[in-house]
């Protein structure tokens, strides 16, 4: 996995680790994050996902070739990733944890990488490389800790084009307002079960699951703004969190709630089966579509005709 691009806007570009270009730096590390305030979310890895759910909502970001990322939205309802000295609140994901070291991969092997311009590289730091050109123990420390996040962002990736062909999320539009300016961003959430003739692995099924329980818990109450006091102090240009509003209610959300509320398949709904459970969760959606002004969507989607779908209630 590259560097994560989350990270990129923050003390310009990172650069592949270069014995001689780099000699001259001195880590510094610090407990102040604030370097992070401007970000919207950040590239996490599965290993992590079940920690970090407990405190931020767990969506997924997208690349232009359509393969999904999972990334961690930088607040909850609650509070934000930074309180106002600039200290992390929750669990620290490993990509602010290196910060400002990553990787990239050159089709073989991967590289160190570090942002030169990042804030913990501080004239009374300690040397990254010796007079010799060698890596200093403290250089080795940092690439032994970046070992097995790098696994665990490869072991990632791979439950990610398995997501990808599931064909199971949709874009999800999230509003950032702050500083006097609104900022709109567009992540992915798995809107609904994957179809029962496709398989779909523990492990994936396991991430799903944190990402899912997440997002009730995170991100569908945020409809009221934070308070003025929890806000991190940031640069202007800089956007801080106030209104997280979810996407409009759709045919897919309706089905993939009933699905998981009476434990039955979209194929069940469809289907002429005339199971209790199937029968309540037909008359659950009945409802639920009358609620939201959905009807006909839903009978288009289920094969149904209106008046078919308003005799289920």
């Amino acid at each position: 996995m590259n560097t994560p691009k989350a990270i990129q806007r923050n003390a310009a570009r990172a650069e592949v680790l270069s014995l001689e270009r780099h000699k001259h730096l001195k880590f510094l590390p610090t407990q102040n994050y604030s370097f992070a305030a401007g970000l919207l979310y950040l590239p996490i890895h599965a290993d992590e996902a079940s920690q970090v759910a407990q405190d931020y909502p767990i969506l997924f970001s997208c690349s232009d070739d359509g393969i999904p990322s999972l990334c961690m939205l930088m607040r909850s309802h609650q509070k934000s990733a930074l309180d106002t000295s600039g200290r992390w609140q929750g669990v620290l994901p490993d990509v602010i944890r290196l910060y400002p070291f990553g990787w990239t991969n050159d089709g073989k092997n991967n590289r160190l990488t570090l942002y030169p311009d990042a804030p913990h590289f501080a004239a009374d730091g300690e040397k990254l490389i010796t007079s010799r050109g060698k890596p200093t123990q403290r250089l080795n420390q940092i690439i032994q800790a970046i070992k097995p996040v790098q696994n665990s962002f490869a072991a990632t990736a791979k439950l990610m084009q398995e997501l990808k062909e599931l064909e199971v999320i949709k874009p999800l539009k999230l509003n950032f307002a702050g500083g006097g300016q609104t900022r709109s961003v567009t992540l992915w959430t798995a809107a609904h079960a994957p179809n029962s003739s496709k398989t779909i692995s523990a492990d994936l099924k396991a991430l799903l699951e944190i990402h899912k329980r997440s997002v009730i818990k995170h991100l569908q109450p945020a409809q009221t703004k934070v308070e003025p006091k929890a806000q991190p102090q940031v640069q202007p240009d800089s956007a801080v969190v106030e209104t997280v509003k979810p996407s409009t209610v759709t045919v897919d959300d309706l089905i993939s709630r009933v699905c998981d509320q009476y434990d039955i398949s979209e194929d069940d709904l469809r289907s002429r089966k005339r199971s209790e459970p199937i029968r309540q969760a037909r008359a659950t959606l009945s409802q639920q579509a009358e609620k939201h002004d959905c009807l006909e969507p839903l009978a288009d989607s289920l094969n149904r005709t209106v008046a078919t779908i308003k005799k289920w209630c």
